[in-house]
């Protein structure tokens, strides 16, 4: 027999006829192999679950009998397992908090206003407990919905879902190949001000499709869908539709199929997008294509597809789980960890119903914690971006509500909960303790902190073959691979203009020479004139002469001449500053970094060792030294093959003669290491990783807010 079984407060109960309210109604669900009763309430759409005990008694509530007369005749069915007293009480009183029932006894008014007060209070905490999201509900689609689902039941055809699977596929695999166009056109046009706006005019009008996905869905099922508005997410009016009539779907694929029915519109809005900008012509069609994919995917990606986020991932994953309510039973897991171990209740009772929901409690409140933060604090540095008071209001919330708000319940409960009374002292002392172990672990303990860059083989200036003017290649003076002596004549480039000019300008000299001797001793005053003349005439051809010069290369070191492509140099035309071939010594090679701004300056503070990997070996590490580093930051990449065009990182500047001209400015690093037998090639890509040695996190992550205050608003 249960604890429990006689109560002194019986009497006020037992003779109670109550019933369930009229507009309730009851589906069954079965979760993870438990059976549990869903009570909607066709009035307000909250639902409230029940067990199959709690069932038992609430299936004989129907205002013929009286409490006492209901629970006999359960007692006479369960026997030893029957509910006492005091459990048929709690239950009562929560039937009678959500309004599910109605008694016999004249109903008290005031404490019907209060319900409805208490109501309205809650929906406005709620409200400005996220600044971020506010909906306003503003139009009943259910009418809409019946007059047009004959038109689109065809859409949840198999022979559509097959369609839809292969148009993915094929998506994907173009973005996967063109994902160096699609980063490169992000990059330069997603924040401007023309793209924001086709920004702004299409994210309402997908959203809406993607919200008539849902309210179709649910119609397959024979679901109402009554509400429907705008959420007014960072101040963008978003759709919204209201679909928790498909919560009492009894099947879960049923129910998973109504909550991803926005996502798989998105995705093929995205799939289309995503086609039409790869074959439009650049222009208002393609930033079209590339922002409805950009929309679809990120918001698939990153909002509604994320389960972490209490969207339509989230409730897919609860469905495929069978953990209904993950989000709350979440939190209760955790705080009932906390009570039964920590502090030493052992009375309280685990939110836990069957077997493998520990996991997942613990899994899901971690990741969607921490997703949670990160997606706040990325929109509140985007907002403080535009608008940079609005934006601190942002941070003061997320810091309030998610951090410190959390935390003044938990000091509150452990200081005064009666609940704690006999175990206030413990939870107090192990409480201190958990906080003293995070403060020494986030600002003591030192974590491995490290730089990672890419860089490639590199030669110094100085054993660099380079055309120091534009011209067309004559033929080799040397032969590739032969050994030279420093001074020694490789290329002759030649430029008929050049040349031209050249001749011109030394001819002109001589005439005005012939000119002057002829008028020193006839006219003093026209002969200085002619004298000056000569002077600029003079200064001409010299640097023409000079020029004329610097057409033909030599080498500024001794050593084997390398030119990679040495058959193809006659007669082809070089740029001024083109690389033509290298000059190699018996010195080991170099490796040139790009380093970002954001890791120049722990670069320059402290480094333990550095690591080095090849391209052509990369299961083989080698030791490194710095040896040169540049004083200011640069545009200017060493190579291409840092670039996303040559599968870097950096994106080079579209509107920019330079093709090494880089959108993001960083520092060059020169490394010295030894790469023993392996013959790299030069150019070949490297990847360093510098240590730093020990580092606290919270260190690391004031530097990294510090560092994106300072890139973003310069404070």
């Amino acid at each position: 027999m249960n604890d429990g079984l006689l109560s002194p407060h019986w009497y006020r109960v037992a003779k109670l006829r109550p019933r369930l309210h009229s507009h309730i109604e009851i589906h069954r669900h079965d979760y993870r192999g438990l059976i549990w009763y869903l009570l909607e309430d066709t009035t307000t759409g909250r639902n409230h679950r029940f067990n199959p005990a709690a069932y038992q008694f609430i299936g004989l509530l129907d205002g013929n009998n009286n409490v006492q007369a209901i629970h006999q005749q359960i007692c006479d069915q369960l026997d030893d397992f029957a509910p006492g007293q005091e459990e048929i009480i709690q239950l009562l009183g929560q039937l009678h908090a959500a309004d599910l029932i109605q008694t016999n006894i004249l109903t008290n008014t005031e404490e019907l206003f209060e319900r409805k007060a208490q109501q309205k209070r809650s929906k406005l905490k709620q409200r400005f407990s996220n600044p971020v999201i506010q909906k306003v509900p503003l139009w009943d689609p259910e009418e809409f919905l019946n007059k047009h689902f004959n038109k689109v039941r065809w859409l949840f055809s198999f022979p559509v879902a097959i369609g839809w699977f292969l148009l993915i596929i094929y998506t994907l695999s173009q973005a996967t190949i063109n994902w160096s166009q699609i980063n490169e056109h992000f990059t330069i046009n997603a924040l401007s001000p023309y793209n924001l706006l086709i920004v702004f005019l299409l994210y309402p009008v997908i959203k809406f499709l993607h919200e008539l996905g849902h309210a179709f869905s649910a119609k397959l099922e024979g679901g109402e869908v009554h509400e429907m508005g705008i959420n007014f997410m960072v101040f963008m009016p978003i759709p919204y539709v209201n679909v928790s009539t498909a919560t009492h779907f009894r099947s879960k694929y049923k129910r998973m199929l109504v909550s991803a029915a926005g996502i798989l519109v998105e995705s093929f809005l995205a799939a289309i997008g995503l086609l039409l900008f790869l074959a439009a012509e650049p222009g208002l069609i393609q930033d079209i294509g590339f922002n409805i994919f950009m929309i679809g995917g990120i918001s698939s990606l990153f909002f509604n597809g994320n389960p972490l986020l209490k969207y339509d991932g989230y409730y897919i994953l609860a469905d495929a789980l069978g953990i209904p309510n993950l989000y709350q039973r979440s939190s209760q897991y955790w705080r009932y960890l906390f009570q039964h171990y920590l502090f030493g209740l052992k009375s309280v009772d685990s939110p836990t119903n069957a077997p493998g929901e520990p996991f997942w409690f613990i899994f899901f409140s971690i990741f969607s914690f921490i997703y949670r933060l990160a997606v706040l604090w990325f929109i509140m540095v985007m907002v403080t971006e535009k608008f940079f008071f609005l934006g601190i209001v942002l941070g003061i919330w997320l810091v309030g509500m998610q951090i410190l708000l959390p935390l003044l319940k938990a000091l509150h409960y452990i200081f005064s909960s009666p609940l704690l009374k006999q175990k206030r002292n413990r939870a107090i002392l192990s409480s201190s303790a958990i906080i003293s172990m995070l403060i020494a672990i986030f600002g003591f303990f030192p974590i491995p902190s490290y730089t990672l860059a890419e860089g490639v083989v590199w030669q110094p200036d100085e054993a660099q073959i380079k055309a120091q003017h534009d011209g067309f290649a004559g033929s080799l003076l040397v032969k590739n691979n032969q050994v030279i002596e420093e001074g020694t004549q490789v290329i002759q480039l030649m430029d008929p203009f050049l040349q031209t000019q050249a001749k011109i300008s030394q001819a002109k000299v001589s005439e005005l020479e012939g000119q002057y001797r002829s008028k020193r001793f006839d006219n003093q005053v026209e002969a200085s004139i002619i004298k000056e003349a000569i002077k600029v005439a003079e200064s001409e051809a010299k640097y023409l002469q000079e020029k004329t010069a610097s057409m033909s290369i030599i080498a500024f070191k001794s050593g084997q001449i390398l030119l990679p492509y040495a058959s193809d140099l006659p007669g082809r035309f070089v740029k001024q500053g083109e690389l033509l071939g290298y000059i190699l010594d018996k010195q080991p090679p170099t490796i040139r970094l790009a380093v970002k701004q954001d890791n120049i300056g722990q670069l320059r503070q402290k480094i333990v060792d550095i690591k080095i990997r090849l391209a052509n070996d990369l299961y083989t590490e080698y030791p490194a030294e710095i040896i040169r580093q540049a004083p200011e930051a640069t545009n200017q990449l060493p190579s291409e093959a840092l670039s996303t065009k040559g599968g870097g990182e950096f994106i080079i500047s579209p509107g920019h003669k330079d093709p090494l001209y880089s959108l993001e400015k960083t520092f060059q690093v020169d490394l010295k290491f030894d790469p023993k037998q392996n013959k790299t090639p030069l150019g070949t890509r490297a990847y360093v990783r510098i240590n730093h040695g020990g580092e606290p996190l919270a260190t690391k992550w004031y530097r990294r807010i510090r560092q994106v205050f300072l890139r973003q608003f310069n404070v």
